[in-house]
């Protein structure tokens, strides 16, 4: 093999190594992710509350992004975001194996629970029809 040829081939392994792990997120298989992006217009924070509800949801004001979720809380129910304001992209990530939700909002990571292992289910989907500011380029 000559030295050019075998230079490809390692670079070639290496982005497939890469293009691997980002298939999965962060090395770990989620069994909810949500993820979008919020324009911050205002001084904003985050507030998660348990629910006794088996669902997972969000609103968006300008005021604050709120989680519900029926997993206990793991800090103090609300927390500031960062400034500057602007666009952030965020995604909520649910690991029931590993008993996490948290938020990851532009760089920071928010843990919400780490008591979230218990089952949910994901048949029934609704649509708020709540006024709020929008969510932008949302995927799940």
């Amino acid at each position: 093999m000559t030295p050019q040829s075998l230079l490809q081939t390692t670079l070639f392994l290496l982005s497939l190594l890469f293009l691997v792990q980002g298939a999965h997120g962060r090395g770990h298989r989620e069994d909810f992710r949500f993820c979008s992006q919020r324009n911050q217009t205002h001084r904003s924070s985050l507030h998660y509350k348990p629910t006794p509800d088996l669902r997972i949801s969000i609103e968006n004001s300008e005021e604050a992004l709120t989680v519900h979720a029926p997993f206990p809380a793991a800090h103090p129910a609300s927390r500031s975001f960062p400034d500057p304001r602007g666009l952030y992209h965020f995604c909520l990530y649910w690991n029931r194996h590993a008993g996490r939700l948290h938020l990851l909002y532009g760089k920071r990571d928010f843990l919400l629970s780490d008591k979230a292992s218990s089952l949910l289910c994901f048949q029934h989907q609704e649509e708020s029809l709540a006024q709020g500011p929008p969510l932008l380029a949302t995927s799940v």
